[in-house]
């Protein structure tokens, strides 16, 4: 997927900025923005997404940083009353373009032949972040779907397959099937097998964050049985 990097600059209010920060967690783990608080400064301000990669913090770099470390960056920006942050975002598009697809397509100008359903057929989605909780005595109620065979590139290969009523996923109400899952707890699995999410999902606990990208408008009746 391709990426896009914005600064956000926030004011303190009284409740904080306004977000949760996740990752970190291992000397490699990228810092993700986790939950954003709803009326806190950075739902006001608009700009910040859950599951941006945060890259710097009052010009900062985080890379490589621990968890608390980077707490510790924003108690010192809290201090301040503002902050600067660096975000990485990823831009995923719908459509399933092929690696030889003709270049003229990308061209400025254009050819004349250039037919219009050769140009992406889906603005860019966005990630959004849900999170679910359960009681000790019951499942999250999601199944997630791997595809067998390697999707084109920006295309993410795993989707939630059926949502169990009444459980934790079907009463959040945000979970349909056919949308793509991104991340776990801020760890990116589109590169992972079934195996391993699962055991990630497992590993959560009772609380489980996942990055969605809703997939708009796609049949239903298209997805294969769960195996």
């Amino acid at each position: 997927p391709n990426t896009k990097d914005l600064d956000v600059f926030l004011r303190k209010q009284e409740s904080g900025f306004g977000f949760r920060v996740l990752g970190g967690d291992g000397p490699d783990q990228s810092i993700y923005i986790g939950a954003i608080i709803p009326l806190g400064a950075a739902e006001k301000d608009g700009r910040l997404r859950a599951a941006d990669e945060l890259m710097c913090i009052d010009g900062i770099p985080v890379k490589g940083k621990s968890h608390k470390q980077v707490l510790d960056l924003m108690t010192t920006a809290a201090r301040n009353g503002h902050v600067l942050l660096t975000v990485r975002r990823k831009i995923f598009y719908g459509d399933k373009q092929s690696e030889d697809d003709s270049p003229q397509a990308f061209t400025q100008n254009g050819s004349p032949h250039l037919n219009r359903a050769e140009l992406p057929a889906r603005p860019a989605q966005e990630a959004y972040d849900v999170i679910l909780q359960r009681k000790e005595n019951e499942g999250f109620g999601f199944v997630i779907l791997t595809s067998k065979s390697k999707p084109p590139p920006g295309v993410i290969p795993h989707k939630i397959g059926r949502v169990i009523e009444g459980s934790p996923a079907d009463r959040c109400g945000k979970l349909k099937v056919g949308d793509h899952i991104s991340a776990v707890n801020g760890q990116s699995i589109v590169d992972l097998s079934h195996d391993n999410i699962v055991q990630l999902i497992k590993d959560a606990g009772v609380t489980v964050t996942l990055t969605v990208i809703a997939e708009e408008g796609e049949e239903v009746a298209t997805l294969p049985p769960p195996s």
